[in-house]
């Protein structure tokens, strides 16, 4: 069976340092696989129109 790590954020932009903090987590975790797992809007932030209401 594959041990598979998750890694979820929202890449934007992705960038090397995020494909070479996957490559680390795998190895020292000794999983076979990663899987990315983008999300447009992190839900610590807030959207577009909420943003508007709270700048008037």
């Amino acid at each position: 069976m594959k041990k598979i790590g998750l890694f979820g954020g929202t890449f934007d932009p992705p960038h090397n340092g995020h494909l070479l903090m996957a490559s680390e987590v795998r190895i020292q975790v000794g999983l076979d696989e990663i899987w990315f797992i983008p999300n447009h809007m992190p839900p610590h932030k807030l959207d577009g129109n909420e943003q508007i209401v709270i700048t008037g």
